[in-house]
């Protein structure tokens, strides 16, 4: 690929599979103590998401460098990539039914401890549709991220956030080329460090003036360089 003038950018997960027992990044995930945690079991928190099992990283763990240059490390010594697509940054699950797993039918107690998850106010909320709330495909909102109890809930958008400096800094010393990232999740400043992809779009024409219109708004936002699926995602392209 990179003969014919072709550049690889391989889409990279937020979570880390535990499925593998024997992951050397599970092991060194586990040894630095960078896994997001519950708040209730106070061991790692696990989800569910494309992998199966799922434990995710926490980029507000000091710890956290060591970790994500070691994956990257591993990838590029495979695909030789140029830049990095970030993709399902932030803690999520894909459970419809969060009990199925240990640590997730906890998160029904969160509305017993802050009514966290049923604020008075949530984008795109209507009370006709009540599957539009908070904690919808999230982890629990109240899982611990540091010893100082800061949670998801307080400080969501800065692990992507994180995330993404972190892989700014990898790329900048060790591919010694200008940065090239695309991340789902953003926040103001991030321009900084990574590019925005406006996620998964619908492939019928009359969602093309909402891609076009959220890369207008990214402009607004201070994020010049967005963009979406060309022809779309979800339904057959047109």
């Amino acid at each position: 690929m990179h003969k014919d003038g072709g550049k690889f950018v391989p889409v990279v997960d937020f979570g880390l599979s535990i499925e593998n027992k024997n992951s050397s990044l599970v092991k060194l995930g586990k040894s630095l103590d960078i896994i997001i945690k519950s708040n209730y079991t106070k061991k790692p928190l696990i989800s569910k998401i494309w992998p199966g099992k799922t434990v995710f990283p926490n980029f507000l763990n000091p710890k956290i460098s060591e970790f994500w240059n070691k994956g990257l490390t591993n990838l590029y010594h495979l695909v030789n990539f140029i830049g990095i697509w970030l993709d399902m940054n932030k803690p999520t699950t894909l459970l419809k039914d969060q009990t199925e797993l240990l640590d997730i039918k906890n998160k029904s107690k969160d509305k017993n401890i802050y009514n966290i998850n049923n604020l008075t106010y949530s984008p795109g909320y209507n009370q006709n549709q009540s599957e539009y709330f908070l904690s919808k495909y999230s982890i629990s909102e109240n899982t611990l991220l540091n010893k100082d109890n800061i949670t998801v809930f307080n400080a969501k958008p800065l692990l992507s956030y994180l995330e993404g400096k972190i892989t700014y800094e990898y790329l900048n010393n060790n591919i010694k080329k200008r940065p090239f990232i695309l991340s789902r999740s953003t926040k103001i400043s991030s321009l900084k460090y990574v590019f925005h992809w406006l996620g998964d779009n619908h492939s019928l024409e009359s969602d093309i003036k909402e891609s076009i219109s959220g890369i207008f708004n990214f402009n607004i936002f201070g994020i010049p360089f967005t963009g979406a699926d060309i022809c779309g995602f979800i339904n057959d392209t047109i």
